[in-house]
């Protein structure tokens, strides 16, 4: 798989974790959302240490992402407008069950991209 073009038209939110460190990019893009690992399965375990409190993955190819910690990353708390896009993409998300019903949390595919991979 060809690593991740964020400028690609299809262009959506997405949490990325490269080398231990989490981002979100294109975050005020809330027609899609998604997680991007820039590393093999075999650092699954290490990927999931550095998701802690953001994301439970369910599988390899599966997520979910806690819509509090969402809202607080990278001081995107005190932002109303972008707190209203995200209402807005939950509100949509909700009837397609991609909202956790008791937890709240966002569900996400993850892809996992491999150093290399092209």
């Amino acid at each position: 798989m060809p690593p991740h073009d964020p400028n690609a038209l299809d262009a959506d939110m997405w949490l990325r974790w490269h080398q231990g460190d989490v981002t979100l990019e294109d975050a005020d893009d809330f027609k899609h959302f998604k997680i991007v690992v820039d590393a093999d399965l075999a650092r699954q375990a290490e990927v999931a240490r550095g998701f802690e409190g953001l994301v439970e993955f369910v599988d390899a190819g599966t997520a979910w992402v806690s819509q509090a910690a969402l809202r607080a990353f990278d001081g995107r708390a005190s932002n109303g407008q972008w707190q209203a896009g995200l209402d807005a993409m939950v509100a949509k998300a909700r009837p397609h069950d991609w909202v956790h019903a008791t937890t709240g949390a966002i569900r996400a595919h993850v892809v996992w991209q491999p150093p290399g991979a092209a």
